[in-house]
């Protein structure tokens, strides 16, 4: 008919193509994968809406005593261990958690983190360290939170 154009061998009209739903291997791969991880991100920004309403906390400031807090973090100050019978194991500190601020001072880099809790530790006084915990945990705060 006039103005339809005519179908290639797959059976979609010739000239009518839609950038990003093919992958470069002409599969639809690409475009699922970029479309989950944008649904991850409106789930968690979802997530975050909810706790800022319902006043849930997306961080955590926990206190530490003068000495050794037993975290090992990665490059990212997250929380990839957590040792036994250590302060941060009886603050209930969890893996996954990255370290935003040491003894209220921002500490952008892994250097700059490892620096604040070494002085804090030998300082002889508490020390405060605030984590940015985990979507799991923001979770689980909200479905405590009954609302």
């Amino acid at each position: 008919s006039l103005g339809s154009p005519a179908p290639d061998k797959s059976g979609a009209p010739t000239g009518c193509t839609s950038p990003g739903v093919m992958g470069d291997d002409g599969t639809m791969k690409d475009a699922t994968e970029a479309m989950e991880a944008g649904v991850r991100e409106l789930a968690a920004q979802n997530m975050k809406m909810k706790a800022a309403v319902q006043g849930i906390s997306m961080t955590e400031e926990v206190e530490f005593a003068m000495g050794h807090h037993g975290l090992e973090l990665n490059s990212e100050k997250e929380v990839t261990k957590v040792q036994i019978g250590s302060q941060a194991e009886f603050k209930n500190v969890k893996v996954g958690w990255q370290i935003a601020k040491v003894d209220g001072e921002e500490v952008p880099t892994r250097a700059d983190c490892s620096r604040a809790l070494r002085s804090c530790s030998k300082a002889g006084h508490k020390y405060t360290i605030v984590f940015n915990i985990t979507q799991a945990d923001v979770a689980e705060r909200l479905a405590k939170s009954g609302k």
